[in-house]
């Protein structure tokens, strides 16, 4: 694809259209809670060389404070040119993750519930291993990519 100047700045336009991302919310159990998790995924379309069937996917972990929504300019360019699924997952509490019946602490599925680094890590963790590596044949591990506290899980 060819290079585009708008304001100063390049850009690829796509010479297909770029690949579509999915959101979904699965279901992440804690503490015998099932909390619902907010999520999107973007899947190659073969317009650049597929990776081989195996091949590690790419998740996306988000900064404080934010959402999977923050990853949608980069999940089409990194699932077009390395031919694999990429993910992007909302954290506990944040993004389109509340726990049902939010109501500032004092709903029954907020109960107990704290929102730390350690409850973020298993989520990841639940993560991948219920979601990610089932839905990518023959894939194992994945690429872990994080962004300031994504970065620190």
């Amino acid at each position: 694809s060819k290079l585009h100047r708008l304001n100063g700045r390049y850009f690829r336009r796509w010479k297909i259209p770029p690949p579509v991302i999915a959101s979904s919310t699965w279901r992440y159990r804690l503490d015998g809670v099932s909390h619902p998790v907010g999520y999107d995924m973007c899947v190659p379309d073969g317009a650049a060389d597929d990776a081989p069937v195996g091949s590690p996917p790419i998740v996306l972990l988000n900064g404080f404070g934010v959402g999977s929504f923050h990853q949608h300019r980069l999940m089409p360019l990194l699932a077009r040119s390395s031919g694999r699924p990429v993910y992007a997952v909302d954290y506990l509490g944040q993004g389109r993750s509340w726990p049902d019946g939010c109501d500032d602490g004092c709903s029954p599925g907020e109960r107990g519930l704290g929102y730390s680094g350690e409850t973020w890590l298993r989520q990841v963790a639940a993560f991948v291993e219920e979601v990610v590596l089932p839905g990518t044949a023959g894939a194992t591990s994945v690429h872990l990519v994080g962004n300031s506290v994504g970065g620190h899980l």
